[in-house]
């Protein structure tokens, strides 16, 4: 069964702990530039509950590490670095609330998505997604 209502943290969930972030790459790099700041609160929700999120991002690992991004428009600009930087940060600030893997593309998140939700949150919190994907393993 599906059910529609808000969480606390997280796009899906099968329980109140363990939650998807799905998110394209464009998605991704909004979010750690100009939506930093509510994704950072929404991590802390998290922790705060003793939560995990797995940020499920639609696109091959090489193509973040090799994407060039600045956005047009007339108030800002992110460079690379600084959206790396962002990146790293939420890593090493939040070890143990969330984990960013990249599927490869929309089909293998839609694959990958009910077998991470399947997991104990405990379970999920000692894997390491992006080498079980590199892996073939999940």
């Amino acid at each position: 069964e599906i059910f529609t209502e808000k969480l606390e943290f997280g796009d899906y969930s099968c329980d109140a702990l363990l939650a998807i972030e799905r998110k394209s790459l464009s998605d991704l790099v909004s979010t750690l530039s100009s939506g930093f700041e509510r994704f950072s609160r929404e991590i802390e929700r998290a922790r705060i509950a003793g939560g995990y999120i797995v940020v499920v991002t639609e696109c091959d690992i090489n193509k973040f590490l090799s994407f060039s991004y600045s956005r047009a428009g007339k108030f800002s600009k992110a460079s690379t670095d600084f959206i790396f930087h962002r990146f790293r940060e939420i890593c090493k600030n939040y070890p143990e609330s969330v984990q960013f893997c990249f599927s490869g593309g929309r089909k293998e998140s839609s694959d990958l998505i009910p077998k991470i939700l399947s997991l104990d949150t405990n379970i999920a919190k000692s894997l390491d997604f992006q080498y079980l994907i590199e892996q073939n393993l999940i």
